[in-house]
């Protein structure tokens, strides 16, 4: 009993950290991907951001035209030695309100609304971001 019970357990807090990173629209780890599909990337780039200016992910890549899916994952990875920061609330970063991509740091913005909304800012340098779009197949 004491086993089944620990399983079930575990299996139920496995469960539930799936469950909040599906919620999370940028975490430090893949996105959760769907059961019975898989995450299948279809286009990079590299967005050198000027010293403090905004910029999003490329629309064309985040939705492509001709009835191709959107961009359910984009894997973001700051190339350069400069700090960049982000928001997903539909306002611009600044330097005093956003969240921090270190150099080297790669993160991962989940869902299309999401990787659709993210601004980036880059401070004190400019940076270069490697961005990698998946969609699910």
């Amino acid at each position: 009993m004491g086993r089944a019970l620990a399983w079930g357990l575990g299996t139920v807090i496995a469960l539930l950290l799936a469950a909040l990173q599906a919620f999370a629209q940028v975490s430090t780890t893949p996105c959760v991907q769907p059961a019975s599909n898989k995450y299948l990337p279809y286009a990079d780039e590299a967005i050198t951001i000027s010293n403090g200016s905004v910029n999003f992910l490329t629309s064309s890549k985040v939705a492509p035209t001709g009835g191709a899916t959107a961009a359910q994952m984009v894997q973001v990875t700051n190339m350069g030695a400069g700090l960049a920061l982000y928001r997903l609330s539909g306002t611009a970063p600044t330097t005093t309100a956003g969240a921090h991509i270190s150099a080297g740091t790669t993160v991962y913005v989940c869902g299309a609304h999401a990787a659709s909304a993210i601004e980036f800012l880059a401070v004190n340098s400019d940076v270069t971001l490697f961005n990698v779009y998946y969609r699910v197949q």
